[in-house]
């Protein structure tokens, strides 16, 4: 039996996990929404596999007996949704707002079953190393297609780089951590192959978030010469892998403007546009998935770039191209708000995950080491969302599954650590479990 206050079995032994169909069928999901073999295997993408998935982690939801919906995010999740749900009548399209709002019903089913079914560390640890080992494979093949890769929301290249943005602190952290020479080298290795196909794609949107991710990694980091030094080799390999030109594309990022007809100038004329949407629908927005469906109504005269035209319309039907652009019109104040509750409700369980563990007396050498790795990933989710929320400037990403998997991460790391710790917040946590703990693991072994 697990010693109260600890994170490893009696006599220091790690515990037996049962990890169990639907936990593998939450890394399943995982593989096939992100490494997309249905797309490169002929005979598997007309069985729809990520959607059979879905269904099975609903069934296995309604089965389980213990779906917990009592965390803040899950609550914002659910009246987020809901506002989607009102929206849909109202909207321009309403076909458009309806596949939008069910993507992400399917998106909260994977987030619940993320939460309830990854319920030990064990189980967390396995988790992310599929999400990694997804953008592993994702990057190699980046760097075979000059930085895209493979369909869906990797097509592009501003698209991979921003995933890989959120990935890297992941690996850099883990690496920093790691006892073994052998596992740092590892880590330093695919983290410079996520940089360097980052590189490849020659995306300056995904430049600026690697900038701020590489800030944040040295910035955050307990071991900051190290750190320094890591961050250093990586951009002198960088900067002698990068592809002729690269250079000289990153510098258009502040000299563009001049260019009345440049993709930056494109981008603001569409934000501009946003705004001004918001303005007109300030409550409810327009509905999910609607900005392209009203964007031709709120474009001047004289159309981008002065270039006139029979109604100077030219963009009707294109993304917002940012995150908050794409959040602000669609879902409007109410759906702002409750984003940004999400995003702040989940950077405060980051801190309390670390709260905990410093109140906690160590017990042994192992339990200090498996305290630091929590440590160490809660420094490294919160990288990933500033790798996210960076690069999302620029690319229209509230409904791809990145901030929801990664929210679904630290509600389940939190539960984890807050079960595991004596104190108020664990006597809340353990009301809220109907089934005992000798038939759910809480084991923190490493």
């Amino acid at each position: 039996m697990r010693q109260e206050g600890t994170f490893y079995t009696a006599g220091g032994k790690t515990g037996s996990v049962a990890f169990g169909l639907p936990f593998w069928l939450c890394a399943i999901f995982l593989i096939f929404e992100y490494g997309r073999p249905h797309e490169t295997l002929i005979g598997i993408g007309f069985l729809r596999p990520s959607a059979v998935v879905i269904i099975l982690l609903g069934l296995a939801l309604l089965t389980s007996g213990h779906i917990n919906l009592r965390d803040i995010q899950t609550k914002m999740f659910v009246v987020f949704l809901g506002l989607m749900v009102v929206d849909v009548p109202f909207a321009v399209n309403n076909f458009w707002a309806f596949y939008t709002t069910r993507d992400m019903i399917n998106l909260f089913i994977v987030y619940l079953a993320i939460v309830n079914f990854v319920d030990s560390f064990e189980k967390f640890q396995v988790i992310i190393n599929v999400w990694v080992g997804s953008a592993l494979y994702l990057a190699v093949n980046g760097l075979l297609h000059k930085g895209s890769s493979i369909g869906a929301f990797f097509g592009d290249e501003n698209d991979l780089a921003l995933f890989l943005n959120i990935i890297i602190p992941l690996t850099f952290f883990l690496g920093l951590h790691a006892k073994a020479n052998s596992k740092r080298l590892w880590f330093l290795i695919i983290t410079g192959l996520f940089l360097l196909c980052n590189v490849v794609g020659l995306s300056r949107g995904g430049f600026i978030g690697m900038i701020a991710v590489g800030f944040y990694c040295w910035l955050r980091s307990p071991r900051k010469i190290l750190s320094l030094t890591v961050v250093l080799l990586l951009i002198l390999v960088i900067r002698q892998l990068a592809p002729e030109g690269y250079w000289d594309e990153m510098e258009t990022i502040t000299t563009e403007t001049d260019n009345p007809y440049s993709t930056g100038n494109d981008r603001i004329y569409s934000w501009k546009a946003a705004w001004s949407m918001f303005l007109d629908h300030p409550i409810l927005g327009v509905g999910p998935g609607n900005f392209p469906w009203n964007f031709e109504n709120y474009e001047p005269p004289e159309g981008f770039g002065g270039r006139g035209g029979e109604v100077g319309h030219f963009h009707g039907g294109r993304q917002a191209h940012s995150l908050y652009f794409t959040v602000i019109p669609e879902l409007g104040t109410l759906g702002t708000f409750l984003y940004a509750w999400m995003v702040l409700s989940s950077l405060k369980d980051l801190r309390l995950i670390r709260k905990k563990l410093r109140e906690q007396h160590q017990q042994s050498e192992r339990d200090t080491y498996c305290r630091e790795r929590i440590r160490y990933l809660t420094l490294a989710l919160e990288g990933s969302l500033a790798g996210f929320l960076v690069s999302g400037v620029f690319i229209s990403v509230l409904y791809y599954p990145h901030f929801w998997i990664w929210m679904a991460l630290v509600v389940a790391l939190k539960r984890q650590v807050v079960s595991s710790i004596p104190g108020p917040e664990s006597m809340h946590n353990q009301r809220e479990l109907p089934l005992s703990r000798t038939k759910r693991s809480t084991s923190f072994s490493p």
